[in-house]
């Protein structure tokens, strides 16, 4: 179930809007990495 969500949603990211999806991900990811 996981992975059909996690595909689900970069399905609807990459429809949105694929560059700022990216760009979002990686902020979260430094964010975390930071904390």
């Amino acid at each position: 179930m996981n992975i059909r969500l996690k595909n689900g949603v970069t399905v609807l990211f990459r429809m949105l809007s694929p560059r700022p999806a990216r760009c979002m991900l990686q902020s979260n990811w430094q964010n975390e990495k930071k904390l």
